[in-house]
């Protein structure tokens, strides 16, 4: 069956029936692999390693520049025409949503929800690091352009203290605080 994603070939790979198995998006971008065992090349010897598969028809496509919505040559390229391709049946379409409770396994990623307060400071700790580092490095510029003279060159470096000390404990605090 010509199930394999890679179509420039001018004899395509051959899949058995039902070799595509689900795999994760990340291995596949149509979700769905055959393995070598399950992929015949062009000669009749099998592969030697697995296969991408194309994407299930009335699924979305990972491999079209638009997933939802596929041009006729992408899906020409990239949507298989059998679906003896592939090992599991559709997931069926519900009308109606259960509210009896969950109905499976929680999605593989979640929606990207923006972190504000305290949790971004948590994500972005290193920038904590990042503001003292920089204050720190101003004055020691400003302490080296300072003649000998200057009372403010005695206490840029008691200043420089306060700040690593300050910067420590903004760490500390966001790091360690429910």
């Amino acid at each position: 069956m010509k199930c394999a994603v890679d179509r420039n070939m001018s004899d395509p790979l051959d899949i058995a029936p039902l070799g595509c198995k689900p795999v994760s998006l990340d291995r596949c971008e149509s979700g769905y692999m055959a393995s070598k065992e399950n992929v015949t090349l062009p000669g009749g010897e099998n592969a030697s390693m697995d296969q991408c598969c194309q994407c299930r028809p009335g699924e979305t496509c990972g491999y079209c520049e638009k997933e939802a919505m596929c041009t006729d040559e992408e899906k020409r390229m990239y949507v298989a025409e059998e679906e003896e391709c592939f090992d599991v049946p559709p997931p069926p379409i519900e009308e109606e949503e259960e509210t009896s409770g969950p109905s499976g396994p929680a999605p593989e990623y979640e929606e990207d929800v923006p972190l504000t307060g305290l949790a971004w400071w948590k994500k972005h700790l290193w920038l904590i690091f990042l503001f003292g580092f920089l204050i720190v490095l101003s004055l020691l510029g400003l302490w080296s352009r300072l003649p000998s003279y200057s009372p403010l060159k005695k206490r840029i470096p008691v200043i420089i203290g306060v700040v690593i000390l300050l910067d420590v404990f903004a760490i500390l605090l966001v790091k360690y605080l429910k």
